[in-house]
């Protein structure tokens, strides 16, 4: 999931050469060669931990949850979401460096993940996969994308597209989307299903670098509070909680540090939010409680 760590951390760590297996709490999964996750767990403990735990309280409060799996890339966060439970969910996937491993990961997840190929998007635009940039396990589409009748490629769907073709997910209480630089734009476009369904919203948080990163930040937090999503849990691209976030100030100044960060080496390229409905006040207390006692606190020397 997500970029890579940073340049110039990444280069201090392992490389593997070939396909191996990996475990998952209860699931094993195939990682292509290129695929770090295995090495990022290694050496920090709760890089993409937080999605399974998230997916167990959803399940406790509500027995027929599904969930949509929004760049599902090979399956981990799949198998992450099924970590405690045989929990239904749709993975969407269109990288052609992907596919093969997703649709071999699914099988051994079981009947209930199901897989809908493609890219999810704006409305009435395309994806050159000629020129989907692929490294370390990740990919970003956001240069690959043009306007329909402008460039050549695959018709992006929206999520309304999408379920009416899958109306078993048409009710989710889960949406996991990491789609390196497409995740604003597929909230502002997933509107009415916020409204409708209020499923737990987790997402990456990138900033693009282009000149309207900000309004493209603001425009899906502002769709997140109209849509009664007032409290949020924001983790850094290591997989640690940072805060919680109940205002619209609060992501003003993460953008800042972002951006701030950019000028020092960049360990943190992105940010992590699962956003909670406030019908769900009492699911953002439990996995806040979760996240403030998951460390170890250290022992003051003697």
């Amino acid at each position: 999931m997500g970029l890579p760590i940073s340049k110039s951390i990444t280069g201090l760590l392992p490389r593997r050469k070939r396909q191996r297996e990996y475990s998952i709490g209860r699931h094993t999964i195939t990682l292509p060669a290129e695929h770090r996750l295995d090495v990022f767990q290694k050496h920090w403990l709760r890089y993409d931990l937080a999605l399974g735990e998230i997916a167990r309280l959803v399940n406790q409060k509500y027995p027929e949850t599904t969930a949509i799996d929004i760049g599902a890339n090979i399956g981990d966060s799949a198998a992450a979401i099924c970590k405690y439970a045989d929990i239904p969910v749709l993975c969407i996937e269109g990288n052609q460096n992907f596919l093969p491993y997703l649709k071999k990961n699914i099988l051994r997840l079981g009947a209930h993940v199901v897989l809908e190929q493609g890219f999810v998007g704006g409305n009435k635009l395309v994806v050159n996969e000629k020129t989907i940039s692929t490294r370390n396990g990740t990919a970003s589409i956001t240069s690959s994308i043009g306007a329909s009748g402008e460039a050549d490629g695959q018709l992006l769907k929206t999520m309304k597209s999408v379920l009416e073709t899958q109306p078993r997910f048409s009710n989710p209480r889960l949406i996991k989307i990491d789609t390196d630089g497409c995740d604003f734009a597929i909230i502002c476009h997933a509107e009415d299903i916020l409204v409708a369904s209020k499923p737990v919203v987790f997402f990456e948080y990138y900033l693009t670098g282009n000149a309207n990163e900000d309004t493209e930040a603001s425009d899906a937090i502002d769709r997140l509070f109209k849509a009664g999503y007032n409290k949020h849990l924001v983790y850094d691209n290591f997989g640690n909680f940072i805060i919680s976030a109940d205002t619209r100030d609060r992501f003003v100044e993460l953008n800042s540090y972002l951006r701030s960060n950019k000028h020092n080496g960049v360990a943190v390229y992105y940010l992590d939010i699962c956003s909670f409905h406030e019908n769900d006040d009492d699911l953002h207390s439990e996995m806040r409680s979760i996240e403030l006692n998951a460390v170890p606190k250290l022992k003051k020397a003697v």
